[in-house]
């Protein structure tokens, strides 16, 4: 797809006749890929070491062939958005399956979830403008405990694109073009009812928000978190006399089908939205906020 060139950006000086562009930056945000699980995001041709030495590809599922094409789909969108600006990514938690559930692996070795990861992972830094990519240390179940899985997974990207920054980290407080970003896999419930929705992120970003004011700072601009599988956005403005202190909050969904626990754990969820954010970062603004989604019915229909 070829890049969108961006239109009226606002120049500024910098020195004598000279002109500069203010830094954009847009961010990829995303999380809950699961690789490892058959139901988790995998590339096709990825490549794993059998016992004997040799080279061998699984087989895509029907749901990772979907969830590639649509990752494919919101990758090329965000490449169309930056532009020729920079593209910063962010994966808030459970890259890999772990160890706690271990039906339905793609393989018996725990390490190959982290080499699967990393090849879902690859296309972002074969892009010329890609030069940062930060990981999130997700739940323990997910990682075999302590963050062992992101850890892995950053330091192979970082061997294999020793050009870019490549880091794992429990929680991320990152400065990007101006803009903050409090950013971990783990935060509140989106909702128990649909009239309830929404209801525990803002209150949980209110709160955060007004602890970060009673200590003196600034709250943060983006809070990202992730781990509950739905898109979740709100945004809390909080009134005083020096001005409008505004917020947002993204819980990012998955790229992973509905899994058995998942089925438990949701309730019987009837529909499993899949996607990410982009977030266009300038001089200190945030001038967008898009939402890359998609949205399946996973029940069985029958006329009986």
């Amino acid at each position: 797809m070829a890049h969108k060139k961006r239109k009226g950006k606002a120049k500024a000086q910098c020195g004598p006749g000279r002109e500069q562009s203010p830094r954009r930056v847009v961010v990829a945000l995303m999380s809950d890929c699961h690789c490892g699980h058959q139901l988790g995001l995998m590339a096709p041709g990825t490549e794993l070491i059998d016992d004997d030495g040799n080279t061998w590809t699984p087989q895509l599922t029907k749901v990772q062939e979907y969830l590639w094409e649509l990752l494919q789909t919101h990758k090329a969108e965000v490449v169309a958005l930056a532009g020729d600006d920079e593209i910063l990514v962010i994966h808030n938690g459970d890259a890999t399956q772990g160890n706690r559930y271990p039906s339905r692996w793609v393989s018996e070795r725990e390490s190959d979830q982290v080499k699967i990861a990393a090849q879902a992972l690859k296309p972002w830094l074969d892009l010329p403008n890609v030069k940062t990519v930060r990981i999130m240390v997700g739940t323990g179940a997910h990682n075999y405990g302590r963050g062992s899985a992101e850890v892995l997974l950053a330091e192979l990207l970082q061997a294999r694109y020793p050009k870019a920054s490549v880091k794992a980290m429990y929680h991320g407080l990152f400065t990007i073009a101006g803009v903050t970003f409090d950013v971990a896999h783990h935060g509140a419930y989106p909702g128990s009812r649909v009239w309830l929705m929404g209801n525990g992120p803002r209150f949980y970003l209110r709160s955060l928000m007004e602890e970060e004011m009673l200590n003196g700072r600034t709250p943060p601009r983006i809070v990202a978190r992730g781990h509950h599988h739905v898109w979740r956005r709100e945004t809390v403005r909080i009134e005083l006399d020096a001005g409008t202190v505004e917020s947002d909050i993204i819980n990012t969904p998955s790229y992973t089908g509905l899994t058995d626990y998942a089925h438990q754990a949701a309730r019987s969820p009837a529909w499993v939205t899949n996607g990410m954010a982009a977030i266009e970062c300038v001089e200190g603004r945030v001038v967008g906020i898009h939402r890359l989604t998609a949205t399946l019915d996973v029940r069985t229909r029958e006329n009986l």
